[in-house]
């Protein structure tokens, strides 16, 4: 089956990993008209948690107090904390608790007078709407865990904590059941780029691979899908790469190696990405594919894939002068190539005009690297050669781009190329020297 026609039969039918952080929604805060407790020291209200296994994701809600007191107008300079662990969080046993993530308790520029800060909900003139965080849940968890929310704020200086974790106000009492898929995906996924070939070679482990302990078999007609992308794949944007990505291979679940031709003319860096597509996994008409490339099944540093020569220097001159003992020089002068990096500018000559550097008589000069400096005060790069005692004729010159992995175009243009009379031939006063009686 080709690609396109695998990418349009997996459309209707995998339906468990395959909505995997596609949407990634967060639901609205809850609102509650219960009235504060402890709300001295701006505890967080109201916390709730649920867990979407859609997404395998927690969500983590709670509101500002309700009620204006001294330590309100803190709230523009604090932030919250969500704590997540194993057992209900209690001051005894919050520092073993794993902090998940910080937000700003109420936004300067967004809710500018320390009133509107209050929680919408308590009809004291507060706006602020409540927060919300989502936590991406690891692959094969197992079990209730417990979230709280905590405090600080920055006094005169000095950063200000408080943990007033009162039952089911600022810390759950009941946990929430996290039940995720265990990573089935290929491993160990590593690429690499050939210029001379133009080909990226991608290689890996399979996940059942016997060489492995404590796998087992691939089930029927599983099969492996490779993803190119010129943005990063992970676990944020599985299910954008599903939707809007056609796989560029699909393989037998055996193989280990695949080797993708770069067309002509590329210069871009990809992103590479493997999974599995498992038909029937979970029960009939239920494919199975991981896409929250956990693993190590996709890159997280792009692979430069580039066989797309340089572009030639459009301004290019040269000039001479002689001097009379027979010597001279030649003066070479170009502008830098807009958009390269690391690029480099090899000199040709020839006493005949010549279209590509391997015409017979061309002989290389010398090679000028990239001056970041000359080319940001957009000055021109220049070249001296001196010229042998008592030169004279025609001389062409060229110069080429090299850029920074070696590409080059061999053929020669107009504006990249001049060509000068070169005379240190008719100024030299041929007098004999070193004459001894």
């Amino acid at each position: 089956m080709g690609a396109n026609a695998l990418n349009r039969s997996l459309q209707p039918k995998a339906v468990i990993m395959v909505l995997l952080m596609m949407l990634m929604l967060v639901p609205l805060t809850p609102v509650s008209t219960a009235e504060d407790t402890n709300p001295d020291n701006l505890q967080a209200q109201h916390i709730a948690a649920t867990f979407d296994p859609i997404s395998e994701t927690t969500t983590v809600t709670w509101q500002n107090i309700d009620t204006f007191n001294g330590n309100t107008p803190y709230y523009h300079d604090a932030t919250y904390i969500v704590h997540r662990h194993t057992e209900p969080i209690t001051q005894s046993n919050i520092d073993a608790a794993q902090t998940i993530d910080s937000v700003a308790a109420c936004q300067a520029n967004v809710y500018v007078q320390y009133v509107w800060c209050l929680s919408s909900a308590g009809g004291n003139g507060g706006q602020h709407p409540g927060h919300s965080v989502s936590y991406l849940v690891d692959a094969g968890t197992n079990g209730t865990f417990y979230y709280a929310i905590t405090i600080e704020w920055d006094e005169e200086g000095a950063t200000v904590s408080h943990e007033e974790l009162d039952p089911d106000v600022s810390t759950l009492t009941i946990g929430v059941d996290e039940i995720t898929s265990p990573v089935e995906t290929p491993l160990y996924f590593q690429a690499s780029y050939s210029l001379a070939d133009s080909e990226t070679t991608l290689t890996w482990i399979n996940y059942h691979s016997p060489l492995l302990p404590n796998t087992e078999p691939a089930l029927e007609n599983t099969s492996i899908l490779i993803w190119r992308s010129t943005t990063e794949i992970s676990r944020s944007n599985g299910g954008q790469v599903y939707q809007q990505l056609t796989p560029i291979a699909n393989l037998s679940s055996d193989q280990e190696s695949y080797v993708h031709t770069v067309p002509p003319n590329t210069n871009e860096e990809a992103y590479y990405a493997i999974t599995y597509y498992i038909p029937n996994k979970t029960g009939s008409g239920e494919d199975f594919i991981d896409l929250r490339f956990l693993s190590g099944n996709a890159l997280t540093q792009p692979i430069l894939e580039d066989n797309r020569p340089p572009s030639h220097v459009t301004v290019f001159s040269v000039s001479t002068t002689s001097e009379d003992d027979g010597t001279g020089e030649t003066e070479l002068t170009w502008f830098g190539v807009p958009g390269e990096s690391g690029e480099r500018y090899n000199l040709y000559v020839s006493g005949v005009a010549f279209t590509s550097i391997y015409d017979t008589g061309v002989t290389f000069l010398a090679s000028v690297y990239e001056d970041q400096a000359l080319e940001d005060s957009n000055s021109p790069y220049k070249y001296t050669r001196e010229l042998p005692i008592g030169t004279l004729g025609m001389a062409y010159y060229c110069v080429v781009t090299v850029d920074a992995i070696g590409l080059f175009d061999n053929a020669t243009s107009g504006g990249s190329c001049d060509s000068v009379e070169e005379d240190a031939f008719s100024n030299w006063q041929k007098e004999p020297t070193n004459v001894h009686a």
